[in-house]
């Protein structure tokens, strides 16, 4: 423990802040990455953006790093490096309307909606009848009027969400679709902090 506490205060005086890609819907995570790096008095600036547009920055090496994505995302980015343990276990479930037959059985017939940017919802709907929202709410607007007949989400931004609007027709269907370990990556100039924050983001998931 000492040991580590000798290389994060050295660390830290090293890198003063970082610029990391934060997602929207993972912000219980981006700032679960954030208060990590205060705890090596590391300051961080979350810059919120699409995937795709976060993806573009991150390959252009104009952010130093992001806060959460998936695991296979560093193999199309060499100049980043993934911090392990994983921050958290990402769930995805489909949400369907109460008075809706549509079960884990029979839901690839049926039309579905994600979140525009999502690189693992496109990666479940390939070849589907598949949809985009711009955002989680219109999502659950174009579910709850019957425009669409499923919905491909999270286990906690998509119940918020439902509690927020008020929508009182929309249930989730059982068991999850998927599961997804997430990680932090940081660029490759900032190799001297994975050690540290690896150290600082062991513990239990967050889901």
């Amino acid at each position: 423990m000492a040991a580590a506490m000798v290389l994060s205060a050295g660390t830290a005086a090293q890198t003063a802040s970082l610029r990391l890609e934060c997602s929207d819907i993972f912000r219980v995570w981006n700032n679960k990455v954030v208060e990590a790096y205060a705890e090596l008095g590391i300051q961080v600036e979350c810059v919120e953006m699409p995937w795709a547009r976060g993806a573009q920055n991150l390959a252009s090496g104009l952010l130093d790093g992001t806060a959460i994505r998936a695991k296979d995302f560093g193999d199309h980015f060499p100049n980043l490096l993934r911090v392990e343990p994983p921050v958290t276990v990402f769930t995805i479930l489909l949400y369907k309307r109460k008075d809706s037959a549509i079960d884990h059985r029979n839901w690839r017939s049926h039309s579905i909606v994600s979140l525009r940017g999502s690189v693992l919802s496109d990666q479940l709907l390939v070849g589907l009848d598949s949809h985009r929202a711009a955002n989680l709410e219109a999502a659950l607007k174009q579910l709850s009027a019957g425009r669409v007949d499923l919905l491909l989400g999270d286990t906690l931004a998509v119940p918020e969400a439902i509690q927020a609007l008020g929508v009182t027709n929309v249930e989730a269907i059982f068991p999850p679709v998927a599961t997804y370990p997430m990680y932090h990556y940081l660029s490759a100039e900032h190799e001297d902090l994975v050690l540290p924050i690896s150290r600082q983001l062991t513990g239990p998931l967050v889901d």
